[in-house]
């Protein structure tokens, strides 16, 4: 499948000097999300403006005219034609996504080969050099269209949404349908949910959070947004950005789970009681 994925001002700006104009990590969580073990395709430009730096897990293509680019790293791959990488993208059918992540030209070049779109529109204006191309919509289908959340870190109003080309399916992990499910069944998925938690480790203890007690409430409603309560030392707490990634990585591979939002709370009191012994050390609590 060929998806092409980027975010974009409203003003269809997408770039100032091969980078984005704007940090929003709600946005960067879910590119990772999406992308992990999956193939990357990006201009020269890009890839440039990226430090040659390709990024984790992820199959990096640098596509250029230069038949004798370097790109630094052995483990990238250089392409010199759009019927490259769609050859690529056919050998790996079934198996891997390949995104293409900029810059515009790529996007233009790729436009009648696209599966699925993924936008992210953030409702502000930014200054930038970049633009994204002028698109045929008519062919796709909006399926979804999500609010992203809004906070300290993430300050602007943002959405993020899915096209599919009209005769296609999503490709997406179909998720269940949990408005009626029983009491019993959601206790049964809350358990399930604890269960996989287990498998995301403290960084520094190397200990299971749920065991660890840094976990001390977990939500789960009918529609399948999971809210996870978790305890952190202080507001800059360096292992929560982890912990809380870990935990969407996790949790986000359940069918039964819609969304996860993960809540940072500072010592709450009555919790330290509940916590074990390498929880407290870890946390500074006496």
């Amino acid at each position: 499948m060929l998806v092409a994925i980027w975010a974009q001002d409203k003003n269809n700006l997408i770039g100032q000097n091969n980078k984005l104009p704007w940090h929003l990590p709600e946005d960067l969580r879910r590119f990772k999300e999406l992308t992990q073990h999956n193939i990357l395709v990006m201009g020269r430009k890009t890839y440039e403006g990226m430090g040659k730096k390709p990024l984790p897990n992820r199959q990096t293509i640098v596509l250029t005219r230069d038949v004798n680019y370097d790109p630094g790293d052995q483990d990238v791959l250089v392409m010199n034609s759009v019927e490259e990488v769609l050859n690529y993208a056919k050998k790996v059918e079934g198996e891997k996504v390949v995104y293409i992540v900029g810059g515009a030209q790529l996007y233009k070049e790729f436009e009648p080969y696209f599966d699925q779109l993924l936008r992210t529109i953030i409702h502000h204006s930014f200054a930038g050099d970049a633009y994204f191309p002028e698109f045929n919509y008519s062919v796709f289908q909006k399926v979804e269209a999500e609010m992203g959340i809004k906070n300290e870190k993430n300050p602007y109003d943002y959405e993020f949404e899915t096209f599919i080309r009209k005769g296609k399916t999503s490709g997406k992990k179909t998720k269940k349908d949990l408005k009626e499910l029983t009491e019993e069944e959601i206790e049964k998925v809350k358990d399930k949910i604890l269960t996989a938690l287990e498998l995301v480790i403290d960084p520094e203890l190397g200990i299971d959070i749920v065991n660890l007690g840094l976990i001390y409430e977990v939500k789960f409603e009918s529609d399948g947004k999971t809210t996870i309560k978790m305890t952190l030392t202080t507001m800059g707490c360096p292992m929560a950005d982890v912990l809380t990634d870990q935990i969407h990585e996790v949790l986000e591979e359940l069918v039964e789970v819609h969304k996860v939002e993960v809540q940072l709370v500072w010592q709450p009191a009555w919790t330290t009681q509940r916590m074990s012994r390498y929880a407290r050390i870890a946390l500074g609590i006496r």
